[in-house]
């Protein structure tokens, strides 16, 4: 079957398969996340996670999951009459995340970031995007330091 493709249309099969591959395998020193798949705030922390690097990978599977993520998000409308007159709006965001080693049952990280306060920027979904990059920072140094 292979013998009448061109050379180049197996290279490019050889290519994006071992790029799929690569992809999909768990780098050992990771430890897989689960966080609960409805959660609204998820997909904020996870892109956080891989924007910065931070040494964990997500799994859609509860069982195979080492650390279970549980991340709670908190929103305060802000006043436009604030906004007009001080520059700040009183609008805040506010995610909290507790990691919980699924064995043991023993919290191993948690941490509430806070942003918010100007009148055209964050407290909206760029500050839920800001608190995620903000939990993610202090979780990556958390791994590689022992303290948040």
């Amino acid at each position: 079957m292979f013998s009448k493709l061109p050379f180049r249309a197996l290279l490019a099969l050889a290519v994006v398969g071992g790029t799929w591959v690569g992809l999909s395998a768990q780098k050992p020193s990771e430890p897989l996340v689960w966080i609960k798949p409805s959660n609204p705030y998820a997909n904020y922390l996870e892109a956080a996670v891989q924007k910065k690097h931070t040494p964990v990978q997500f799994t859609i599977f509860k069982k195979k999951a080492q650390l279970l993520a549980e991340l709670d998000a908190t929103a305060r409308k802000g006043s436009t009459w604030r906004a007009v007159f001080t520059g700040q709006s009183g609008r805040a965001s506010a995610l909290s995340l507790s990691v919980v080693n699924s064995q043991s049952g023993v919290i191993v990280f948690s941490y509430t970031c806070h942003k918010g306060g100007h009148a055209f920027g964050f407290g909206g979904h760029e500050g839920f995007q800001s608190a995620a990059e903000c939990l993610a920072k202090h979780w990556t140094h958390f791994i590689k330091h022992g303290k948040p």
